[in-house]
């Protein structure tokens, strides 16, 4: 069985506090009585579980940028074969997720289309 993806010491936290925002709550729809278990049922099937999950988020220490880039490079390469694209990257921006490679898209990446909507 995979093992758990690695996520920031406060990823579980904020996901928590973003879920309880009504605002989110209301664009993901009918969870059902558990919410979260519903939500994140696809993870289970996702490609980026496992022995690669560290390529998905950027270690705690630092790390050069051509180092980033090459990792993310070898995230979206799994992400592009993975059978749950479609609902991670939904996900992802759904949540506004502020960490790692999710459906394909780095954080930087998934932040510009909500700047497009973002009011001038």
């Amino acid at each position: 069985m995979p093992g758990p993806l690695l996520c920031p010491d406060n990823y579980w936290k904020n996901l928590h506090v973003r879920l309880r925002d009504p605002v989110i709550r209301s664009s993901l729809g009918d969870l059902g009585g558990s919410g979260l278990a519903v939500l994140t049922d696809w993870q289970a099937e996702g490609m980026c579980r496992g022995s690669q999950s560290h390529l998905f988020f950027a270690p705690p220490r630092f790390e050069r940028k051509v180092d980033r880039e090459r990792r993310e490079a070898r995230a979206k390469a799994i992400c592009e074969v993975c059978p749950v694209l479609s609902a991670c990257r939904e996900y992802a921006l759904t949540l506004e997720e502020a960490y790692g490679v999710w459906g394909g898209l780095t954080a930087n990446e998934r932040r510009r289309p909500l700047l497009r909507l973002a009011p001038a």
